[in-house]
């Protein structure tokens, strides 16, 4: 190839990778969030049926006040809410898309639209608490401890006698349970980026996600994106409806990065 043609090629492709440099991605975006706060002293046969509180019914409505108010008077925006299928994250979920609705009702907000709420079992992480109850942990220190001590027979030989079929997961296991969640949730920004070029979506529309769930994905995947790091070391306990942000774009180059209370992380 002579140095015509070569430079004639150098500048195309120049010119190319400057377009795509200036190419605006559709924004996509999740929350993984936590549960509202839960009646420990309603009766339930199982801990997990126990339902919000008054105030956890609050914590999951004000959520859902400050996305509004976060997101309205710009361009369309969905949101879509999955949730654990344990009732407090399900009552959570509910509060969130009531609250949603009421206000965009309320107040005729035209650019934001809620989909249908669905239950999905990939963001049950409950469940690890019943070794520490027996053994007397405190349930502000419980994540931690099972971060350190998830691996060892008082966990993963612990039974259940309300429920022997339900087994006590590892913090890996938790860890890889949300990675794989977050990791479809990267494939489906890259599919919307899809739409938008082809013109079957709205390129300027934006995409939020919210996942209830419970505080242990969120003690597992930090711990992870960390390297080993417990929930001490980054500012103490998940507090009710607090999240994890999770930002991705149709950007083929770009993975997802996850935002906890003012740093980034990545996935590795």
């Amino acid at each position: 190839m002579n140095h015509e043609c070569t430079s004639h090629l150098n500048e195309e492709l120049k010119s190319k990778k400057e377009g795509e440099g200036d190419k605006k991605f559709v924004e996509v975006e999740a929350y993984l969030i936590r549960h509202g706060q839960q009646d420990h002293k309603a009766k339930a046969e199982k801990k997990s049926d126990k339902p919000l509180t008054p105030e956890g019914r609050e914590q999951a409505r004000n959520f859902a006040i400050k996305l509004i108010e976060d997101n309205k008077g710009g361009g369309p925006i969905v949101i879509k809410i999955n949730h654990s299928p344990i009732i407090r994250a399900d009552q959570t979920a509910e509060e969130i898309e009531g609250e949603l609705r009421r206000i965009i009702e309320e107040e005729n907000i035209t650019n934001i639209t809620v989909l249908t709420t669905r239950s999905k079992n990939e963001l049950d992480t409950a469940g690890i608490a019943g070794p520490m109850f027996k053994k007397g942990i405190p349930v502000d220190q419980m994540v931690d401890y099972w971060l350190q001590h998830g691996n060892e027979p008082e966990f993963t030989e612990f039974i259940d006698e309300k429920d022997p079929s339900k087994k006590v997961s590892t913090p890996q296991e938790v860890a890889k349970q949300i990675k794989d969640w977050i990791i479809r949730f990267n494939r489906l920004a890259k599919k919307i980026q899809q739409g938008a070029d082809n013109g079957s979506l709205d390129p300027k529309s934006k995409y939020i996600y919210v996942w209830v769930t419970h505080d242990p994905s969120h003690g597992a995947i930090l711990n992870d994106v960390t390297s080993g790091k417990l929930l001490t070391d980054l500012g103490g306990n998940v507090k009710h409806t607090e999240a994890i942000k999770i930002k991705a774009d149709g950007n083929p180059d770009k993975e997802p990065v996850l935002d906890f209370r003012g740093k980034e992380y990545t996935l590795d």
